[in-house]
């Protein structure tokens, strides 16, 4: 396990930046606004200490940010550049998803959400079993890529090398939802399933 990994799982608090309508995924880079006072107030705690925060969906796309309306799992992410856009304070920013967490409870809510959080089990295997899945998988991607928005052949065959199946997951979850195909509801299910 490298640093950052062990830094991840050292973590028992961090701030929480809420997210309307996407979720983040582990091993993805997303670019992000962020407007609202709760989410640019975490934003700027996280860039003043390790850059992270932990990016959680919210159960409706309300402006009102409070424990009760956000999922319990979310990413924890990296924010690799922050730009403010204007004087309203909101930020156009490049986070990448970093590892799943679980939010045991909140130790503020003002001026933004500070959670209480411990680490989702990960359980990674490869075996011939879930290579032939893998490979079945990315072939009718392929296919429902190709009759709905063909992507390039060169993306196909970089995820085809990837070894990490919930690597593979993450990617082919965030394209389908790119075009439609997935509801935030059904992101949201597979971030809190994959174990």
């Amino acid at each position: 396990m490298n640093g950052q990994f062990e830094n991840l799982m050292m973590k028992k608090e961090i701030p929480v930046i809420a997210l309307r309508d996407v979720v983040l995924f582990p091993n993805l880079i997303m670019p992000l606004t962020i407007g609202r006072p709760k989410t640019t107030a975490a934003m700027d705690k996280a860039m003043s200490s390790d850059k992270l925060a932990l990016f959680v969906t919210q159960k409706n796309s309300s402006e009102e940010i409070g424990p009760e309306n956000l999922y319990s799992i979310g990413t924890i992410g990296r924010i690799n550049l922050a730009m403010k856009t204007n004087n309203n304070g909101s930020a156009r920013v490049e986070v990448e998803g970093l590892k799943r967490m679980r939010i045991t409870g909140y130790s503020q809510t003002e001026p933004y959400l500070l959670a209480k959080i411990e680490p989702l089990a990960e359980k990674v295997e490869s075996n011939v079993e879930i290579q032939a899945l893998v490979r079945s998988i990315l072939e009718n991607f392929a296919l429902i890529s190709e009759a709905i928005r063909p992507l390039p052949q060169d993306f196909l065959n970089l995820v085809k090398n990837i070894n990490n199946p919930e690597q593979i997951l993450y990617i082919l979850v965030s394209q389908l939802s790119a075009i439609g195909y997935l509801s935030v509801a059904d992101q949201q299910k597979i971030l809190e399933a994959v174990d």
